[in-house]
């Protein structure tokens, strides 16, 4: 498995801690957003910051392989992600009531 990985304020350290990309291409640290979700099979969004909780889901939705997202902070409208053609999971939150 590989990840690629992108945090607006972590990324200094994340640089610190691994300096070099692993010799097996299993981590690579991203300079964006969008860089980290060229050509991903889902996505995990796991930060709030405000650079990552604003995202085109229409431009998104044509980067990973499969369209699917999995929100570890609840940061989107399940609604908008499955008009956007997102399978969506927040986590934590209970399935909707119909």
């Amino acid at each position: 498995m590989r990840a690629r990985a992108y945090d607006p304020v972590s990324m200094r350290e994340a640089e610190q801690r691994y300096p070099k990309p692993c010799a097996s291409g299993e981590l690579v640290l991203c300079k964006s957003p969008m860089e980290a979700i060229e050509g991903v099979e889902a996505l995990f969004m796991m930060t709030e910051w405000p650079k990552c909780r604003i995202l085109n889901f229409e431009i998104l939705n044509t980067r990973p392989k499969q369209p699917v997202m999995w929100d570890g902070c609840n940061l989107y409208d399940p609604d908008r992600l499955k008009t956007s053609g997102f399978r969506y999971f927040a986590i934590g939150r209970g399935e909707a009531l119909t």
